[in-house]
């Protein structure tokens, strides 16, 4: 548009052919192939392209192409899909705190004020100093005292079986 904004609208159509034509990951094709089941034409004079006679089998031969776009497309493409879900929620699950933690555990939490991608993701170590009833967490800083807000799981990682919290561990307290 370079700095056109006042016609963005014309341009509309052909975003949305660019984007029905996007190969997608998810479904190993394009939204096109798949809602008209045959690849898009592209822009091409079919002007002399010739007329069908037999229209009864051009109808069978469409019909036929709908029956297997349905008998074996479709459950292809639902297989593919799940496939590309169970896969994003194993990376998914790999970037959580799956188990609960226990009272004296080292952890470290997110920093939620982080202003700028260069500054530290993650805060600590605390101790997991007591389990909140709805899974959130209580946790005492390096000089023993009591982090100022209760922590979700979401927020939270194990420390790393390297980092020291002895010194949080000496002061803890039930």
């Amino acid at each position: 548009m370079d700095g056109n904004y006042g016609s963005w609208d014309s341009w509309l159509p052909l975003v949305q052919l660019s984007l029905n034509q996007h190969f997608n990951s998810r479904t190993a094709s394009s939204a096109f192939d798949l809602l008209f089941n045959r690849p898009f034409n592209g822009f091409e004079d079919f002007s002399a392209v010739p007329i069908p006679h037999d229209i009864d089998s051009m109808v069978f031969n469409h019909q036929e192409s709908w029956r297997i776009f349905n008998e074996a497309v479709l459950p292809g493409l639902k297989a593919c899909v799940a496939e590309v879900k169970r896969l994003q929620r194993v990376k998914m699950d790999l970037r959580k705190q799956a188990e609960e933690l226990l009272p004296g555990d080292a952890v470290w939490i997110q920093d939620v004020t982080r202003s700028t991608k260069w500054a530290p993701a993650y805060e600590g170590p605390f101790v997991v100093f007591t389990v909140n009833p709805g899974g959130t967490y209580t946790l005492l800083d390096a000089a023993g005292d009591i982090y100022p807000r209760a922590v979700p799981i979401s927020q939270i990682k194990l420390a790393p079986a390297g980092i020291d919290a002895t010194v949080v561990k000496l002061e803890y307290r039930k």
